[in-house]
């Protein structure tokens, strides 16, 4: 997003992950925001209730969706 910068003026202390799509931090999943959250959204979708229903609700959206394909950073600290 274009306010990458002014974000961490105003965070100083978290650490802001540059062109992913989203992270997943343990219990929390926070993605780029707007067309983004959907990649999050349909991970969340394939994490809770599998591969199958999540290619079918994106199916469904006219995306094409392979976790595989796209820029996120998953860690389990």
């Amino acid at each position: 997003p274009g306010d990458i910068a002014k974000f961490k003026r105003a965070y100083p202390k978290l650490k802001v992950h540059e062109n992913v799509s989203f992270v997943h931090d343990r219990r929390a999943i926070t993605s780029a925001g707007s067309a983004k959250s959907y990649d999050a959204a349909l991970y969340m979708v394939e994490l809770l209730y599998g591969k199958e229903v999540a290619d079918g609700i994106a199916k469904g959206l006219v995306i094409e969706w392979n976790v595989s394909q796209v820029k996120h950073i998953q860690t389990n600290r």
